[in-house]
């Protein structure tokens, strides 16, 4: 059946309930009047006015189907020995439509709730990302659906979205749950992007490393801003990656011989990132993250040869060839050159003292 014609069938079935209108044909009733929890629209407002009448609620109609209609439901099915499982179904519509008020609804009857919002108006101390929490969605998601360049770019005053509405365009989702049968180069070949970005994006040691059900960053869907922060990681990696072979040497800032920092700083000054000498100079420079968060081309540092940060490298992410899930490339020490570590290895763990994106 066309579904206009069935909301239709279940609107006037609401209707019959609370005597707006006969019931006309009740076959069609019983056959297309389920709904439940999310649903929205006359036929929940038309329920919930019901409820209000019998007593299971004390407040106004709002036409959302939420938690709170659900447990009215529930409260009238477990009185009248249905099953109660919050669903209104053509048992529970013939219960409504014949049962008896219990009352005036008491204050502690429950308020329904009101259709989660769309929109919200930023206030002082805000952040995107708290924004986010609250509102039980992804950060990346806001900045792209209210086309925010920069993730600080909030003003108190402004009202976002919190989630597309009818008029607004398609977003490509930042992430995608695993579905049996996918692969790698499937889900790439969907987003228009490269299963080696996939892999490396979510330090994917193998491209068959998948589970039906998980979650995997899209690459694609980032927004402007994050994008070019990617190119910036992808330009910066690829020239340390040049640089392998060449020999340590203490104090050395050239490709003659670079220490750990000297090394960080030719290889960002060539990518129009200028930052200080020292490790320490470099550790105060970055924005600090969690190594939770580590996306390539972040500094890693680690305390070696003394306390605080005295080592630095930089974070390339997976790297499939070697075998390694987390991967860093930094000049080592005395007799060493240039070279990818894993970072995972027991002694960059045990040493690992902090790490930050670099600041353009």
């Amino acid at each position: 059946m066309n579904l206009r014609l069935a909301g239709a069938a279940a609107g006037l079935a609401m209707a019959a309930i609370v005597g707006l209108s006969p019931l006309t044909n009740a076959a069609a009733f019983q056959h297309h009047s389920i709904f439940g929890p999310g649903s929205k629209g006359p036929e929940v407002r038309l329920l919930q006015s019901r409820l209000r009448h019998l007593g299971y609620a004390s407040v106004k109609a709002t036409g959302y189907f939420g938690p709170v209609t659900k447990r009215a439901v529930q409260a009238f099915q477990r009185t009248h020995h249905l099953r109660g499982d919050g669903v209104v179904n053509p048992r529970t519509e013939r219960a409504l439509r014949t049962a008896r008020t219990r009352g005036t609804a008491s204050s502690a009857s429950p308020a329904f709730e009101a259709a989660p919002p769309r929109t919200y108006r930023v206030k002082p101390g805000d952040t995107l990302s708290g924004i986010a929490r609250r509102f039980h969605v992804s950060w990346m998601m806001l900045a792209r659906l209210n086309h925010l360049h920069q993730p600080t770019a909030l003003r108190a005053g402004q009202v976002i979205l919190l989630a597309p509405s009818h008029r607004t365009k398609h977003i490509t989702p930042w992430r995608y749950r695993v579905k049996r049968g996918d692969t790698l180069a499937s889900i790439a070949r969907r987003f228009h992007t490269t299963w080696t970005k996939l892999a490396v994006l979510n330090h994917l040691r193998h491209p068959d490393q998948l589970r039906a059900g998980s979650l995997i960053a899209i690459r694609t869907a980032s927004p402007r801003w994050a994008h070019a922060a990617w190119t910036l990681s992808r330009r910066v990696i690829a020239t340390a990656l040049r640089y392998r072979g060449v020999p340590y040497v203490w104090g050395g800032e050239s490709p003659h011989g670079f220490d750990c920092s000297g090394l960080v700083q030719y290889v960002l000054a060539e990518n129009g990132v200028h930052i200080g000498r020292t490790t320490w100079e470099q550790y105060r420079a970055v924005r600090h993250v969690p190594r939770s968060r580590l996306t390539p081309g972040d500094l890693v540092f680690f305390h070696t040869y003394a306390s605080g940060a005295s080592h630095v490298g930089i974070y390339i992410g997976a790297d499939p060839r070697q075998g390694l899930r987390q991967a860093f490339i930094d000049a080592p020490t005395q007799g060493q050159r240039v070279k990818i570590q894993n970072l995972d290895n027991p002694f960059w763990i045990s040493h690992y003292y902090g790490a930050g994106v670099v600041r353009r």
